[in-house]
């Protein structure tokens, strides 16, 4: 297991490389994920982040769908990251199945109800649910 300095220099790297290459640091983040170390959970959402960047949505929907299927094991932030991702992508959807315009709100309202995260930095999650929230609240009414 990674010692805790190391776990945090080593997260502190892939998020470098998010700016510059979003597969190599997803990579990274990937593996950090599946390590159980101390920034895991924080591997997981950024691992979120690059795959959405990329457009991998098949991807992104079936980690939030694991994610959200064992939430006694997810953090807060997993929870608002899979939930408002989940939700853009089924929000994408509603032109082929006007169903998923509920599931996509339902999936909106949950991330947003986590609450605002304390950094700006983290608040990427907040915003898009809040924004994808209202475009289905338009449609729906």
């Amino acid at each position: 297991e990674a010692q805790p300095i190391g776990a945090e220099a080593e997260f502190e790297l892939a998020k470098m490389k998010f700016a510059k290459s979003k597969e190599e640091a997803n990579g990274a983040f990937q593996r950090m994920a599946q390590s159980n170390g101390p920034f895991a959970a924080h591997a997981k959402v950024w691992s979120l982040r690059c795959l959405l960047s990329l457009k991998k949505m098949d991807e992104v929907e079936t980690q939030c769908r694991r994610i959200l299927s064992d939430r006694a094991n997810a953090t807060m932030a997993m929870i608002q990251a899979a939930s408002s991702a989940l939700g853009e992508i089924l929000l994408g959807r509603v032109e082929k199945d006007k169903a998923n315009l509920r599931e996509a709100l339902v999936s909106c309202a949950e991330a947003i109800s986590v609450g605002p995260p304390f950094l700006k930095e983290d608040a990427e999650e907040y915003v898009r649910a809040l924004l994808n929230a209202g475009r289905c609240c338009a449609l729906l009414f």
